[in-house]
């Protein structure tokens, strides 16, 4: 695999660290595409409904012998010049909140990238299809007025531009609504997950790694270590095992099948080694048959399934695996039990097929169970009889249930960073709605004073103007559903185990965009609706 694959794409057993995801680096990039749309949008559209009042300065311009292509020049600088102060701002922003935007992805984030020679033609990229994206509409509609009407004040905005503008607030909540119906989705996925049962008790355990340097002792050592730390009150169980849950068993075997089965029948299974005490010790329940037993002098030829094997070897119930054989690599294994299936791995993974083969002192990890309420005072304990039975190794643990929580990390964190920027873009497509709603009061100042002085309420001057905007969110909100849907569905797909996308899922969020956007758009309307209508019909 090429080396510049391996961090994005690479999902092999064993990897040295857990790695990123590209679908996560291109949802998030999707994010950040939305966000910038939503801005260009709203210079279209405040540019847009701000004509009337530039519409004079164009009407003199023409008759002072201006041509449209200078006027188009003009309108398109001023667009050049805002994204060009923007993508400036932005990068100030970046260098300033890089430290902290460190900490919130656990990932440290260099400079580096400013000093690569991409980075800066993507920023040019950015002001020069800013420019003429945001700024090639406004410009043309602003350039095409004609003199003659403008200058005897008969100039208004014409329907296909209210309904250009109306299209543009349609399309920006489109894709706030989407936003955040995909945070909602993402943080009720990762809740869903860490709230399920996992069939293994995590908890109060800390973990250690075997002994690297041991010699033909190992096992009795291993044995008096274990019966050292059973003296202490606080410990109530210590266990081995090749690997621990919150992880893929790195012994991955191929070529298993049942001594009735013929070799192409052979399946391939995870492989655990564990000591006796492993099962009771995570309280692991066995369905069928029984758990090992250190008393049996021939417990290493057996083994257990889990329910996932035993379906795995074509046992249609737990109970007719028992005292079956297989054939594990040219040896011969007894089944004598089948465990209940648990979540060795978290919730985005199916069930694994596991086999458990039995061994007195497996090496991999040593698995502590204790009361935890003076963690400093135990591992004290415990590393005075780790140093004295086992010099040389470095004493190293960690906590279980850390562990295990590390499973779901890049998604938390992932739910963290795409919420923070769906908050973003809603509050952008908020800040244009805001100035949409103030020209659209002013250009109706004279309107509601009229409705005023024939008798309208407040409410009903709120209800009238509130309406336009309620229909552009109904219209958003049947759009942007089956859109999230879609993009939702295909995210949900990476997790064997993922929430059903209820209508909830949809209707809570919808709502939430609507009561903001209506308040966003009352702040303005409510203003011009308990001014006096004296001065409201003087406006003009």
């Amino acid at each position: 695999m090429p080396i510049r694959d391996i961090h994005l794409d690479s999902d092999f057993i064993g990897e040295f660290k857990a790695n990123g995801s590209r679908n996560t680096v291109y949802f998030l990039s999707v994010v950040a595409i939305l966000i910038i749309v939503i801005a260009w949008i709203n210079y279209i559209n405040l540019s847009t409904a701000k004509s009337v009042e530039r519409a004079r300065e164009v009407g003199v311009r023409k008759v002072m012998g201006g041509f449209r292509s200078q006027l188009i020049q003009q309108f398109l600088v001023e667009s050049f010049l805002l994204n060009t102060i923007a993508v400036a701002v932005a990068i100030g922003a970046v260098l300033f909140l890089a430290p902290w935007f460190s900490h919130l992805t656990d990932r440290e984030l260099g400079y580096t990238l400013l000093q690569q020679k991409m980075f800066w033609g993507f920023a040019v990229l950015l002001i020069a299809g800013g420019t003429l994206l945001s700024g090639l509409y406004p410009a043309f509609v602003l350039s095409a007025f004609k003199p003659v009407e403008v200058l005897k004040g008969r100039f208004k905005n014409s329907g296909k531009g209210v309904f250009f503008r109306k299209g543009m607030v349609v399309t920006q909540f489109i894709a706030s609504i989407t936003l955040i119906v995909g945070t909602y989705t993402v943080y009720t996925q990762i809740n869903f997950m860490r709230s399920q049962k996992l069939g293994v008790n995590v908890n109060q355990t800390i973990v250690m790694q075997s002994p690297n340097i041991t010699d033909s002792t190992y096992s009795q050592k291993y044995e008096v270590f274990k019966q050292r730390l059973m003296l202490y009150s606080e410990v109530s169980a210590v266990c081995a095992s090749t690997s621990i849950p919150g992880g893929s068993p790195d012994w991955n075997a191929g070529g298993i099948r049942r001594l009735s089965q013929r070799e192409d029948e052979q399946k391939q299974y995870r492989i655990i080694m564990m000591d006796h005490d492993f099962i009771p010790s995570y309280g692991l329940e066995v369905t069928a048959g029984r758990a090992f037993s250190g008393d049996n002098p021939n417990e290493r030829k057996t083994v257990l399934l889990n329910e996932s094997a035993s379906k795995l070897m074509g046992f249609e119930k737990p109970e007719d695996a028992l005292n079956d054989q297989i054939n594990f690599w040219g040896d011969t294994f007894r089944i004598v039990g089948v465990l209940k299936n648990y979540r060795q791995e978290s919730l985005k993974k199916n069930f694994e097929p596991l086999i458990f083969r039995y061994n007195k002192s497996p090496g991999g990890f040593y698995s502590i169970k204790f009361n935890t309420s003076n963690v400093k005072k135990s591992l004290a304990k415990f590393e005075t009889q780790w140093k004295e039975l086992f010099p040389g190794n470095p004493f190293s643990y960690f906590f279980l249930d850390e562990h295990y929580n590390k499973q779901y990390k890049a998604d938390q964190q992932f739910g963290k960073i795409f919420g923070l920027f769906s908050g973003l873009a809603i509050f952008i497509a908020c800040l244009g709605l805001f100035g949409l709603s103030s020209l659209t009061a002013i250009q109706r100042t004279k309107e509601i004073g009229v409705r005023k002085v024939l008798g309208a309420s407040v409410s009903n001057i709120l209800t009238l103007v509130s309406r336009d905007y309620v229909v552009l969110m109904g219209v958003a909100i049947l759009l942007a559903t089956p859109l999230t849907w879609w993009v939702m569905s295909n995210w949900l797909r990476g997790f064997a185990n993922r929430i059903a996308i209820a209508w909830w899922i949809f209707a809570l969020p919808s709502l939430m965009v609507i009561i903001i956007a209506l308040l966003t758009v009352s702040i303005h309307t409510l203003k011009a609706a308990t001014t006096n209508p004296v001065d409201s019909l003087r406006y003009e």
